[in-house]
């Protein structure tokens, strides 16, 4: 998450949106964000995000060109869904970045267009691992105590429940299993 941050070239000031905030790889960039649902919301913000929108309570393309006058700088979309992506792209201001880091589970092709690349300047990577670079310095923010994951751990028999869970991202954070 730290590399994908580190890819959307943002600055002191700029719009990030995270797509997937709330779950076990956008808290981390939340986290991250602030160094370099509702329970969802309490997680982000409590994280240092400027804030949280909800897509089951809103329309947050509309929300966040209203709040960022043209749009992000960047997004950084954790989520896997095929919408997630298309309002990812609708998000971006001209010459913004969008960062793909949620794995779709059903195959689907990206909603850009060579207008989209020639006249608004887009630019999209995808992202799955970092540099040795940005690891050494993750890491040195972790055993500073400024990077920590929220997790919940549950036995190994909810494994059904967690998996349900899951699905319906009812699951703040990561989850841990221990195994006895």
């Amino acid at each position: 998450m730290y590399s994908s941050i580190m890819k959307t070239k943002t600055r002191p000031g700029d719009y990030l949106v995270i797509i997937g905030a709330g779950g076990g790889l956008g808290h981390i960039l939340t986290e991250l964000q602030r160094e370099s649902g509702n329970k969802k919301r309490q997680l982000c913000l409590s994280l240092g995000a400027f804030d949280f929108l909800d897509y089951r309570e809103i329309d947050i393309v509309q929300a966040v060109k209203a709040k960022t006058n043209f749009g992000a700088h960047a997004v950084i979309c954790t989520a896997n869904g095929e919408r997630a992506y298309e309002q990812s792209m609708q998000m971006l201001r001209p010459l913004g970045t969008l960062v793909c880091v949620g794995i779709p589970s059903v195959p689907f092709k990206l909603p850009a267009t060579p207008f989209d690349m020639i006249v608004k300047g887009l630019t999209i990577v995808g992202n799955s691992a970092g540099t040795s670079d940005e690891m050494d310095e993750l890491l040195a923010m972790a055993v500073a105590g400024d990077v920590k994951a929220h997790i919940d751990v549950f036995g190994l028999h909810e494994i059904n429940d967690v998996l349900d869970r899951l699905e319906r991202s009812d699951i703040d954070g990561r989850v841990v299993l221990r195994i006895p």
